[in-house]
């Protein structure tokens, strides 16, 4: 008997400690797998947007440069692509108040960038490129002396949360906005 029980005691404690792991730190591990995945599809999406960001900046420049239409190809493709993947981005973080806050100030940087793209292939196509160039350099410039000039520090730490313990909370999946807001040029 006293056999037995040498036998079963530890047997029960590893059944017992089976259970838990079955019903504790497996779910656990599966939330964790889930929050990752998660993570992968924002950064992955969030390169998505940068890409169609720049395939129209390299079309826009190929373009300026060269003037071969077939350069507004790539242009064309980003302009179509980049409000699809900013709203895919807005959907896989819409659990995220603080990125779609973020988001909100990207969008508007990203389309003061497209407007400019667009702005420079009008000119250039109305005037050639030295009016694309001359187009280019008066968008960066405040257009009248009420308006404000811009504040891309500010706003690059905005959208990056830097200067932000909310940043450092939220980790990876800030990761993808922080280098896209400081590729595109303020």
């Amino acid at each position: 008997m006293a056999e037995l029980s040498l036998i079963a005691v530890p047997s029960a404690v590893l059944v017992g400690l089976e259970t838990y792991h079955a019903t504790a730190v497996l779910p656990d591990l599966a939330r964790s797998q889930a929050a990752v995945v998660h993570t992968f599809q924002v950064i992955d999406t969030a390169r998505a947007l940068d890409e169609a960001i720049q395939d129209a900046e390299r079309g826009e420049r190929g373009f300026i440069i060269t003037g071969k239409t077939e350069y507004l190809e790539p242009y064309s493709t980003g302009i179509k692509e980049t409000p699809d993947k900013l709203a895919q981005l807005k959907k896989l973080s819409e659990d995220n108040p603080e990125q779609q806050r973020r988001l909100q100030l990207l969008n508007e940087q990203i389309n003061a960038k497209l407007s400019e793209l667009k702005r420079v292939l009008d000119a250039h196509q109305s005037g050639g490129f030295d009016a694309a160039g001359q187009n280019r350099m008066r968008s960066s410039i405040p257009l009248s002396s009420g308006e404000k000039p811009p504040q891309p520090e500010r706003e690059r730490r905005e959208i990056t949360g830097k200067d932000n313990d909310l940043a450092q909370l939220s980790g990876p999946q800030c990761a993808p906005l922080r280098s896209l807001s400081e590729r595109i040029r303020w």
